[in-house]
C-alpha cells in the first residue's frame, strides 16, 4: 500500500471516529475528544460576545424607520446568558417599537443552543403599549452554515406566537459578503393592538450586500421584501398603513 493511500485511508478513520463520536456521546464529550485543549478552555473561561446585523435606515418605508437588530451573549461552552433585540424608530416622528429577549441558554448539541426566558414588547406611539412574553426556541448553525433560530412566545394573556430566523452569508472575497435572510411570523390568534393578526402574518425576505472594511465593521446596502398576510393585512388597511412591497435599505454592520 502506498503512503499516498495509507495517508487517505487515516484522514477517513479519523472522519468516522469524529462522527461516530458526535452521535453516540454528548455534546461535551464529544467536542471533549474531539478538541480537548479549547473544550477546557471554554468549560473554565467565561467569555462575551456582542453584534448588531442591522443597523439601517429604510427612506422607502412609511416614517422613514430606522431600524436595529442586535444579538449578544455572554457565558462558556455548555451554558450562556443570551441578550436578543430588535426594533424601529421613525426618522419623522416620535412612535416606534422595540423588544428585547433574555435568554438562559444550554449546549444540546455542537453548534446548538436551546434557550428560555423572556421578551418585553414595548411602543411608544399614541397609544403607548407593552406586554410580557415567555419565549423557547433553539439557537444555532446548521451543517451547511444556514444560521437558525426558530423561537415560540406565550404571552401572558395566552397568545401563543411563533418566530422563524434564517440566514446565510455568501463570501465573494475576504470583505465582499452578500447574506440572505428570511423572517417568517405566525400567531393563534390576533392581537390587534400590536397589530398582530391569526395565522401566517408577516413575511421578510432580504438581501445585504456588505463590505467588510475591518472584520468588525461593515457598511452594506440591501432590499428587503415584506408581504403581511390575512388579519394582519387588513390591521394594516384599517390603521392606514401599507407595509407590503420591496424596500432599499443602507445599514451597517458592527460587532465587538
Amino acid at each position: 500500500m502506498t503512503d499516498r493511500r495509507r495517508r487517505a485511508l487515516l484522514s477517513v478513520a479519523a472522519i468516522l471516529v469524529s462522527v461516530a463520536s458526535a452521535l453516540t456521546l454528548g455534546p461535551r464529550q464529544a467536542l471533549s475528544q474531539q478538541m480537548p485543549a479549547a473544550t477546557e478552555m471554554m468549560d473554565w473561561g467565561k467569555a462575551s460576545f456582542v453584534i448588531f446585523d442591522e443597523l439601517e435606515y429604510i427612506p422607502g418605508q412609511p416614517g422613514r424607520p430606522i431600524s436595529f437588530e442586535g444579538l449578544g451573549w455572554y457565558g462558556g461552552a455548555y451554558n450562556r446568558l443570551w441578550v436578543r433585540t430588535e426594533g424601529e424608530q421613525s426618522s419623522q416622528g416620535t412612535s416606534g417599537a422595540g423588544e428585547v429577549q433574555a435568554l438562559a441558554g444550554h449546549l444540546i448539541s455542537p453548534y446548538w443552543d436551546a434557550v428560555a426566558g423572556v421578551r418585553m414588547d414595548r411602543r411608544w406611539d399614541e397609544r403607548k403599549d407593552g406586554r410580557v412574553l415567555f419565549a423557547m426556541g433553539i439557537i444555532g448553525e446548521s451543517p451547511l452554515r444556514f444560521e437558525f433560530a426558530p423561537t415560540l412566545f406565550v404571552s401572558t394573556g395566552g397568545d401563543v406566537s411563533a418566530r422563524l430566523d434564517a440566514s446565510y452569508q455568501f463570501l465573494f472575497t475576504q470583505k465582499v459578503i452578500l447574506e440572505p435572510s428570511m423572517d417568517l411570523n405566525a400567531s393563534t390568534r390576533a392581537v390587534p393592538r400590536f397589530g398582530v393578526g391569526s395565522g401566517l402574518n408577516e413575511v421578510v425576505l432580504a438581501a445585504r450586500l456588505r463590505y467588510e472594511i475591518r472584520r468588525k465593521f461593515g457598511p452594506y446596502v440591501g432590499l428587503e421584501f415584506t408581504r403581511r398576510t390575512g388579519s394582519t393585512a387588513e390591521l394594516d388597511r384599517l390603521q392606514r398603513r401599507n407595509s407590503n412591497g420591496a424596500s432599499l435599505l443602507f445599514g451597517l454592520r458592527v460587532w465587538r
